[in-house]
Formats: structure tokens, C-alpha cells, sequence
């Protein structure tokens, strides 16, 4: 239960009321790409390479990080939670986004609510490690704010800041409240100080409107966006040494952190908000059609995080092995499903019939996400391939467009949608994701493979237009359509954009990485796992533009 003097006191010291002192390192801030002299947002020039770096800014932890960085900090147990709402999410799905990450009033009633939580916890484990902490009092005080303070911050703590957090220890003590609650409450306004929960990359002052992040900035950017962590106290001394000035140095540092479970756990999360691969898990099919799909949803879901995870960690894949891959993940009640042989054992791997499709394409999770409850939606493939893979972007259906044709006896899907969207109101855009959804028409609502639809043979034929900067492609099947993505170069220059938007939590994530970075990953010379390591080499990553006045 919150004490309304008490909590003032906290929020008054965190820095977070309009009438708070600005003292130390705390500065008060929105959050987000609206910063006091930043620019528009849009990446500026820094090299003669053509490399960019994006405007400074005070970036706030999103919700996955938060969680990292208490639990890190104060030794909770993995699973504990916050139980903050979640973010929003940008165009491209990703809920870490800088301009987004802002606090209006809702969201600092949030963040004011989930350091009481956060406070109540530790004071429930307890301090019994740190000195003078026998007994809850001064001594202890003292202890805890040097202790949990640098860490909290991702910076030292200088004299200004222990003046203000003992201080309201002081404060609230001499209002009558107990050593605990005041403790308690000191606790909830570390965790509420601006300092906490925003990334400092404002740098320092370099020529020319540019500014290079600090020793800890670069500490701080490094351990969140390659494992959605605090930095350690290794890595952060590493960057007060100015050991992390390098690109190499901080390309190695993040290979480290990505080789981590929470590295894992980051790309895991950064793949399943690209591909929706996820949602699968809530899905529903028409039982009549697809009786087991209940049974093996979240397996399908399993199966797309260890195909990715094969592709990036183990064997360091490059882009195409995205869509050639034939291996794939399964337990026995998804290999009955798939018609595929029984695995030794759960989630064992198994290689995809060649007459099938590879890769992601066919993926249960993914083909099941992009269609209907008992049917397949060609369209919706289609679409997903072209905003996803081609980083194309298409416009909304109009307001008066009808509901998918309803599948009728003697007529395959293909003939449906070839009926219905064959008039030229509708022919302008469906000519673009038709023919791409149609190449799937092997797997079903669920993922199954068939080669017959109301007795008919599939017709799986088609062609890419408006390919990017490749000429328009036909193919006659999954497999080749397949082969054709995984050898288009704007489908791998859109693959490394994504990454490098939702490393850098930003949309203009591919204008961030480097030229040379993303024709290495381009060409194949890179593969997934070192395209994303090297973006710590990036311009961006240590350096922050802004437009003259």
C-alpha cells in the first residue's frame, strides 16, 4: 500500500515530479528521439564511406530490458517480473523502438507502480550479504545506495547522487517512518530516477555537431543491444579504460554477449516479432478441418525458433540459408502432423522430402499464421513475403472490400482468388502477392503438405514482378521460389535492415549500418551471426550526428 508522503518524497528524489532538483546525473527527460537538440531523427553523413550515425538521445529501457536489468541487478530470479504493460511496437514489429519508448502520464503511473514492486521484492530477500546490513538502518542505507546505485545508473555514482538518496533516507526517517519503509522507499526512487531507466547516448562534444558516446555509453549500448542487459561491472570498467574505442573491441564484446542465453533469448525475440512465428501459439483452426492443430501449435512455434537458432548460432548462416535449409525440428505429434517420420526423440531434426519446400517457407508456424481458420489465404502469404523479405510495403485494402472467397466443392483456392481479384480494382495489387501466395498452395491452413486440393493437382506456378532490383522471376514451385528469394540481394539487404532496426531500436536501422557491412552481408561473405556482431562496428554505434543550426 502506497504512503502518500513517503512516496512523494521518492518520486521527488527520482527526479520524475515536475518541481524535482536537477542534481548529478539525474537529468529529467521525455525519453524517445524528442530530445532538447536533437534532429528529426534522420540519419546524418560521418564517413567518407558513406557510413551514418543517427541524432543523440536518451533511450528508454523497453519492458524486456527492464525486467533484464532488475532482475541482474538486485539477483532476482529469472522469472520474476514487473509486470509493466507492454510496449508499443514500431511499423516493423519490434517493441523497442527509441521514438516510441516514451512516458506520458499512463506510463509513468506504470513505471511508479513496478518500482513498488521492484522495492517490496528486494527488501523481501534482503541485504544480509552487504556490509552493516545485520539490521536494517543508516549504516545499511549507505550500503545499499553504494551498492546497487552504479549498477542501477551504468555509471559511478558521484557525491551529489548519495547526497540525494540518503538524504530522503534522512528525511523520511525523521517523518516517522520506520528504517524499512524508509529504505523501502529510497529503493523505489532509484528505481524511478530517470538515470535507470533511460540509456544515456548524448556522448561528448567530437567537431562538426558530433559526439562520441563515452566509455560507459558504449558499455551500457553494447550489453542492451546484444543481450537486453546491464552492462556487467567488467564491461563497464572495460569502457572506462577506453578499452571499448575499437570496432574490434566491441565487435568481440558483442560476439561474447550474444553467445550468452540472453543473447540467444534477444535474437529468439527479434525473429519471432519479425516473422510473427509466435503467434502461432494463439491460433485457432477449424476443428472439423484441422483436428490436431490445438495439440501441436506450440510445437510449431518450438520448431521455428530451433530452425532459426540452427541457422544463426550453430552454423553461422548466411541469409540464404534462410529459405534452403531442409532441416527442421519436430516431436512426434508434429511429425504426425507433417507426415514425417517419426523423430528418436523430442525435437529431434529431421531433413524435409525434397519434393518439399525448404526453409522458412515451410515453416508450419509461419504458413499457418498467414491464413485462414479453414482454408489458406494466398494473399496473406503473399503480402507476408513481400513486407517481410522485400521489405516492400503495401497499401490497406479498400474500406468496401469483400470477405475471402468461401472454398466450394471442385474449385481449388487458386481458382477462387483468381476469380474474385481478377477485376482491375483489385488486379493492382494482388498480381504483386497472387502468384507469390500461390507457390504455397502445397501446404495447408496447418502447415500439412498435399499435392491435390478437390481433386485437383497443385498448381503452385508463378511469378515474382516488381522483384526489387532483380527481374521479374517465374518459378514452378515452393522450392524455386525459395531458391529465388535466397538469391536476391534486396531480400538479404532487407534481412540485414531488419536486424540492424531492431539492434539500434531504430526504423532507420539500415541507413545505420555500414556500406560495407551490409554488402558483405549481401555478397555471402557474411553470415546472420556476424552481420549482426559487427553492427557494434558501425558508425552509429559509437558516434552520435546533428544537424547545424
Amino acid at each position: 500500500m502506497r504512503a502518500p508522503g513517503l512516496l512523494a518524497v521518492a518520486f521527488v528524489v527520482a527526479g520524475c515530479l515536475p518541481d524535482a532538483p536537477s542534481s548529478g546525473g539525474d537529468a529529467a527527460g521525455g525519453g524517445g528521439a524528442a530530445q532538447p537538440g536533437s534532429s528529426d531523427g534522420t540519419p546524418i553523413a560521418v564517413g567518407s564511406d558513406g557510413s551514418k550515425a543517427g541524432p543523440r538521445d536518451l533511450r528508454r529501457l523497453s519492458v524486456r530490458e527492464y525486467d533484464n536489468s532488475v532482475r541482474d541487478v538486485f539477483g532476482l530470479d529469472e522469472g520474476f517480473s514487473a509486470n509493466l504493460a507492454p510496449d508499443r511496437s514500431s511499423p516493423f514489429g519490434f517493441d523497442n523502438d527509441s521514438s516510441l519508448l516514451v512516458v506520458d502520464a499512463a506510463r509513468a503511473e506504470d513505471f511508479a507502480a513496478a518500482a513498488e514492486r521492484v522495492a517490496a521484492v528486494v527488501m523481501q530477500k534482503g541485504f544480509a550479504p552487504l556490509p552493516g546490513c545485520s539490521a536494517v538502518g543508516r549504516p545499511c542505507a549507505e550500503a545499499v545506495v553504494d551498492a546497487y546505485g552504479p549498477r542501477l545508473f551504468r555509471r559511478a555514482l558521484g557525491d551529489a547522487d548519495r547526497t540525494r538518496y540518503l538524504g530522503a533516507y534522512d528525511a523520511m526517517v525523521s517523518a516517522q517512518a520506520s528504517p524499512s519503509a524508509a529504505l523501502e522507499w529510497t529503493l523505489v526512487a532509484m528505481t524511478s530516477s530517470p538515470s535507470f531507466l533511460y540509456r544515456s547516448e548524448l556522448g561528448a562534444p567530437a567537431g562538426d555537431f558530433q559526439f562520441d558516446l563515452t566509455g560507459e555509453e558504449l558499455a551500457t549500448a553494447l550489453a542492451y543491444d546484444f543481450s537486453a542487459s546491464p552492462p556487467s561491472e567488467e564491461l563497464l570498467g572495460k569502457g572506462r579504460r577506453g578499452e571499448l574505442a575499437s570496432p574490434e573491441a566491441r565487435v568481440a564484446e558483442a560476439r561474447a554477449l550474444l553467445d550468452t542465453p540472453r543473447g540467444h533469448a534477444l535474437v529468439q525475440d527479434f525473429s519471432t516479432r519479425w516473422l510473427s512465428y509466435g503467434d502461432v501459439k494463439n491460433l485457432a483452426k477449424d476443428a472439423a478441418v484441422v483436428p490436431s492443430f490445438a495439440a501441436v501449435r506450440a510445437d510449431m512455434a518450438e520448431e521455428t525458433r530451433r530452425f532459426i537458432d540452427h541457422v544463426f548460432f550453430d552454423t553461422r548462416g548466411k541469409v540464404a540459408a534462410l529459405f534452403t535449409s531442409s532441416e527442421t525440428w519436430v516431436t512426434a505429434a508434429l511429425a504426425t502432423h507433417y507426415g514425417l517420420p517419426a523423430p528418436a526423440s523430442p525435437f529431434a531434426m529431421v531433413q524435409r522430402p525434397t519434393e518439399q519446400a525448404i526453409g522458412l517457407l515451410a515453416q508450419g508456424s509461419i504458413l499457418s499464421r498467414f491464413a485462414l481458420t479453414d482454408s489458406t489465404s494466398p494473399p496473406q502469404r503473399g503480402a507476408f513475403i513481400r513486407r517481410r523479405f522485400l521489405c516492400q510495403t503495401l497499401p490497406p485494402p479498400p474500406p468496401n472490400v469483400g470477405q475471402p472467397p468461401t472454398p466450394q466443392a471442385g474449385v481449388t483456392t487458386r481458382e477462387r482468388y483468381q476469380q474474385v481479384t481478377s477485376a482491375a480494382t483489385c488486379a493492382g495489387c494482388h498480381t504483386k502477392i497472387n502468384d507469390i501466395g500461390f507457390a504455397l498452395e502445397g501446404f495447408d491452413t496447418a502447415g500439412r503438405w498435399r499435392t491435390t486440393e478437390q481433386g485437383k493437382p497443385i498448381d503452385a506456378s508463378g511469378q515474382i514482378v516488381e522483384f526489387g532490383s532483380q527481374a521479374d522471376a517465374k518459378f514452378a514451385n515452393a522450392r524455386e521460389l525459395a531458391q529465388a528469394l535466397a538469391q536476391s540481394s534486396d531480400v538479404a539487404a532487407c534481412v540485414g535492415g531488419r536486424m540492424a532496426s531492431y539492434a539500434f531500436g531504430s526504423v532507420h536501422g539500415a541507413e545505420l549500418a555500414s556500406p560495407a557491412q551490409t554488402s558483405s552481408l549481401v555478397s555471402g561473405t557474411s553470415g546472420l551471426y556476424d552481420y549482426f556482431a559487427q553492427l557494434a562496428a558501425a558508425a552509429h554505434f559509437a558516434r552520435r550526428a546533428e544537424h547545424a543550426p
